[in-house]
């Protein structure tokens, strides 16, 4: 084994078992997803950016809540700040 692999083995050994999560709330993956959506959702003049944006996030925290990384609350919050902080980000501008 490599030292890389040797250092990642407990978290996967522990996500094929299903055990707890070992990450924490809210979940940054899911909040770049969601602001990535938002963006493509928004900037995008196609009627199906909605639906990519949404698909892509729904993605993201499927991927996120199988491997047993995050719960579903942690991407779901994640998703909000995601877009709330694209929003601010926005109305920056």
């Amino acid at each position: 084994k490599s030292r890389r692999s040797a250092l990642l083995w407990p978290y996967i050994e522990a996500m094929c078992k299903g055990g707890q999560s070992r990450e924490a709330l809210p979940s940054s993956d899911a909040a770049v997803m969601a602001a990535n959506g938002f963006l493509l959702w928004r900037f995008w003049p196609h009627p199906a950016a909605p639906l990519v944006a949404l698909l892509f996030f729904a993605l993201a925290c499927f991927g996120r809540m199988y491997f047993w990384a995050h719960h579903c609350f942690d991407v779901l919050s994640g998703g909000f700040l995601g877009v709330l902080v694209t929003l601010c980000v926005l109305r920056l501008e």
